[in-house]
Formats: C-alpha cells, structure tokens, sequence
C-alpha cells in the first residue's frame, strides 16, 4: 500500500486557503467601516498582523542536521526522518521512525534529488500523525 501526496497541489491548496481567508477579512473590514463612521464601532479598524509564511513543520522552517553517516535527518512531532541517497539508483530516499513506539518506515519510491526527498518525507509524516491518533 503507497500513500502518494502530491506536494505541488498540498501547497497550492494552502495558498488558496491563505487567500480566501485575507479576502474575508478585507470583505469584513468593508462591511464594517459604514458602520464606524456612523459610531456604531469605534471609528479605527485595527489590520490583521500577517499571517507567518513559514509553518513550523514546512522544510524551510525546520533545522535539518546531518547524521555522522553525512545523511540529512530531523526529530519533529515525536518522529525521526533521515533522508538518504541509494547508492544502487543514485537517488534519494527516507526512512521515518516513530520515537515513542520504535517503529519504522522506509519510502517505496525514490527520489531525484534531496529536496524532494525531504518534502515527501514530511508529507508522510503528516499521514503517520492522522494514523498514530486514530489508533
């Protein structure tokens, strides 16, 4: 059984959703202005701060180390993630291991380069939370 994510599409649905809330709020922000010049409200409407464009658990965000093989890991959300290059395919893989239950995974697929490694490795990291939660 392979749990494929598409990242392209996961980033372009979290663009969107960070759009369609910053118009709802422009939308509200209208809405409500007649209303503080008329007194109802108080007559400054406060801007939102903006919103941080990196998640904590997004590849950016997080602070990969090397591993004394020289292989690229990261502990987030109680699991281990080490990124690998296959020397049999020339490309790149992961293994994720859950820390508290010892439990490990190695990817099916492999990669063309690191950075796509790494992005799937936490994509699958994310579907592990929902699986480990539900259990």
């Amino acid at each position: 059984m392979s749990n494929v994510i598409d990242i392209a599409a996961f980033q372009q649905a979290r663009i969107a959703s960070r759009e369609e809330r910053a118009t709802n709020f422009r939308r509200c922000v209208e809405m409500a202005r007649p209303q503080a010049r008329r007194g109802a409200f108080e007559p400054q409407v406060v801007e939102p701060e903006p919103e941080p464009v990196d998640e904590p658990n997004e590849p950016a965000a997080l602070r990969w180390r090397l591993s004394q093989r020289g292989n690229p890991y990261v502990v987030t959300d109680g699991f281990h993630v080490v990124v690998f290059r296959r020397q049999s395919a020339g490309q790149w893989s992961f293994r994720i291991e859950n820390l508290e239950t010892e439990q490990a995974w190695f990817a099916e697929r492999h990669y063309g380069d690191e950075e796509e490694a790494r992005a799937q490795a936490l994509l699958a990291v994310r579907q592990l939370q929902g699986t480990v939660r539900a259990s």
